[in-house]
């Protein structure tokens, strides 16, 4: 020791490996660490077993305890459709509460892609991301009689300059005032399934969705969605103000579909009338709706509704609403004139049910205890709406086919468990749950229209299972079972298993089937093995039943000793093949 955090070493080596000849090691002639500031090597050598494989005469590295500017570790990969890349980060720590990191990435078959990503945290409730790639591409224009490149999407691009701009912000800005962003842009149809790999694709850099828990739209999805919420709560009402943007590329840059670009939200909560056994609330929303081409205009609707909750008996429950909507709209309606129309609707529901319960001493030893609960309930719905209105120019939920006459029967099962530990601690888990729903139009019955002699009154026979019965479980499954034509018109299956291993490790696997109609069916497939001591093995695969089409596959086997790993893996998809190799020195 020289001084105050301040050591000097002689003839060093430096491991994580904790077996006599390690698998690794860094050896020098001597090593001054200043703690909280730099160091200097002398003679160093990163050694694989006695071997030296890479030797430099002198170093200066960092030995600071909190985050510091510098180079990261560079990343390489090789793609069948961008060729060989490697990517060089730069880390900027700006401050305590901020930072930046550069991605400089070169792809031989596309050039250099430029990347840039900004966070902030400002305090618990205010955080923000913000990621930035542009390339010029070296593949000026796409070209639809290659059949890799038609692939990838139908659809012509020309633009060379090639980007995707993503972020999220949650920001408190006072007392009960919070600001949701959502930024959501790319440059083409293409981008982001040509940029698919793990750096600088959809799944590359940090994962904002589970940073701040909203979702994305998907890699596929036609268009890219933008959006801001600035909110106040209070005890009694919601406000909120939001604007949207759709960006879509499938039309030319012509997106003929309404977007409420701006809108407002009031919402009153229910309060009780005064002395009165009733309820009120109140709905209130204003939007701006806008279209690239087309009619733009205005909407407002307000939505009162009186509530009457009722116990009758010990043993039945009484839920009645009734509600009235008021949608004014407004817009041009071209050649310098302006039009309008007001149309309402009428709703009411009425809903009586009963909870039937019981205790039981499933395992004495175990100290688990069951308590099934039932729920049977008939809901009876009536929405009058408008008879022979003009057509909006845009979505309206008010029109003539929203009118409802409806009876519905439903039954939920509820099976919880409590589990008390030797400790007498007690856990709660709910091992399953059982919905069914059967609904029944009231309008097909009284119809006199040829389509409905044949009395198909009946909607189709909804149920739900969930089932947890231990921790290493989880089913899924739901179907609608069409009593007209005998089938199940849609089913959806799944199942998540874990199954513990020893050395602190366990097997995961999971299996999704889903249905929507005779000719949409998809299968997915993950896992993730040991398969001996040290190796693991995992894949997942996306098909399409239907078209007898692997839509996306991957495989990848890893070996893990007790201080490195290797992973080699293979993934492909509709527009490329990409092989990974990575190699992982731990504690390093």
């Amino acid at each position: 020791k020289a001084a105050d955090d301040t050591y000097r070493i002689e003839d060093f080596s430096l491991t994580t490996c904790d077996n006599e000849a390690p698998s690794w090691s860094i050896t020098g002639s001597e090593i001054k660490i200043a703690i909280g500031g730099y160091g200097t090597l002398k003679n160093a050598a990163f050694r694989i077993k006695d071997f030296p494989a890479f030797y430099l005469p002198y170093m200066i590295f960092p030995a600071k305890t909190k985050r510091q500017t510098g180079l990261l570790l560079p990343l390489f990969d090789r793609s069948s459709m961008n060729g060989y890349g490697i990517e060089i980060p730069f880390f900027w720590a700006i401050s305590d509460a901020s930072d930046i990191t550069l991605y400089e990435r070169y792809m031989s078959k596309r050039g250099i892609m430029h990347g840039l990503e900004f966070r902030y945290a400002a305090d618990a409730d205010s955080k923000g991301e913000f990621l930035f790639d542009i390339l010029n591409d070296k593949i000026e224009e796409k070209d639809l009689t290659d059949r890799d490149q038609a692939e990838i999407t139908p659809f012509e691009r020309t633009n060379q300059r090639r980007y995707w701009l993503r972020g999220r912000v949650d920001q408190s800005l006072s007392d009960n005032v919070t600001a949701r962003l959502d930024l959501d842009f790319v440059s083409d149809q293409d981008y982001l399934r040509e940029f698919a790999g793990e750096f600088v694709g959809f799944e590359g850099r940090p994962d904002l969705v589970e940073d701040f828990g909203r979702p994305m739209e998907e890699r596929y999805s036609s268009f890219r969605k933008s959006s801001l919420r600035v909110s106040r709560d209070g005890e009694d009402y919601s406000l909120q103000g939001s604007g949207y943007y759709y960006q879509s590329h499938h039309d030319q840059g012509d997106y003929d579909k309404a977007q409420p670009i701006a809108g407002l939200f009031y919402s009153l909560l229910p309060e009780k009338l005064y002395k009165l056994p009733l309820f009120f609330t109140m709905d209130t929303e204003y939007n701006y709706l806008w279209r690239d081409k087309g009619i733009s205009g205005h909407t407002l609707s307000v939505s009162p509704e009186f509530s009457y909750p009722k116990q009758l008996g010990n043993y039945l429950k009484l839920d009645s609403c009734v509600s009235y909507t008021g949608n004014l709209e407004a817009y041009d309606a071209g050649y310098g004139g302006n039009d309008g129309m007001i149309k309402d609707a009428y709703q009411a529901r009425v809903s009586f049910s009963t909870v039937l319960e019981r205790i039981f001493n499933a395992r004495r030893q175990d100290g688990v205890r069951l308590k099934h609960k039932i729920t049977p309930s008939i809901v009876y719905g009536y929405v009058m709406a408008p008879e022979d209105e003009d057509q909006s120019p845009w979505f309206d939920p008010i029109d003539s086919e929203s009118k409802t006459n409806m009876i519905g029967l439903s039954v939920e099962n509820l099976l919880d468990a409590s589990i008390t530990d030797e400790k007498g601690g007690v856990s709660y888990r709910q091992w399953a749950r059982l919905d069914i729903t059967q609904r029944y139009d009231l309008n097909k019955l009284r119809s006199d229209d040829d389509a409905n002699e044949d009395g198909q009154v009946r909607s189709p026979l909804l149920t739900t299972l969930i089932l947890r019965p231990i921790d290493i479980v989880n089913l899924k499954a739901s179907t609608a079972w069409d009593h007209y034509e005998e089938r199940f018109s849609t089913t959806t299956l799944s199942a998540d298993f874990s199954i513990p291993r020893s050395g602190e490790t366990e097997d995961s696997y999971y299996i999704d089937y889903v249905k929507y109609d005779e000719n949409n069916k998809s299968l997915n497939l993950q896992a993730d093995v040991k398969l001996l001591d040290s190796f693991r093995a995992g894949g997942m695969l996306n098909r399409d039943l239907d078209q007898r089409h692997n839509i996306h596959r991957s495989l990848w086997v890893q070996y893990s000793a007790q201080c490195w790993s290797v992973n080699v893996g293979f993934e492909e998809d509709d527009t490329d093949k990409r092989y990974s190799f990575k190699f992982r020195i731990v504690g390093f």
